[in-house]
């Protein structure tokens, strides 16, 4: 650890980056959220930028298939890990107004 203070900020990061790289998601995320708390520099902002963006795009999926459970519109595996892999709210919301009138998962995602 001492050697790693005596690195430049850019190395530094590129080496943090590069470990974090090659551990599972959830043991990144674990990682993430014990660094926020203690970090004091500007890194800091775009963290928790990430962790929002993360979260948005979080409950945006937990409300698009709420809503086409309740709908009855059934989506299917791939439906699913579609929804699930998207990562931009904006993207999920147009998907989930559509989703409150259309009568099939390709109305869903048409356009």
């Amino acid at each position: 650890m001492a050697a790693l203070d005596t690195l430049d900020p850019e190395t530094d990061r590129y080496y943090a980056e590069f470990v974090e790289g090659r551990l599972g998601e959830s043991r990144q995320r674990e990682i993430r959220k014990k660094t926020r708390k203690t970090m004091t520099y500007g890194y800091v902002s775009e963290l928790k930028q990430e962790f929002r963006d993360e979260g948005r795009a979080e409950e945006a999926v937990r409300g698009l298939l709420t809503v086409l459970d309740s709908r009855g519109l059934n989506p299917s595996d791939v439906d699913r890990d579609r929804i699930r892999s998207c990562t931009d709210p904006e993207h999920l919301h147009t998907w989930t107004a559509r989703a409150a009138t259309a009568s099939s998962m390709a109305e869903v995602f048409a356009g």
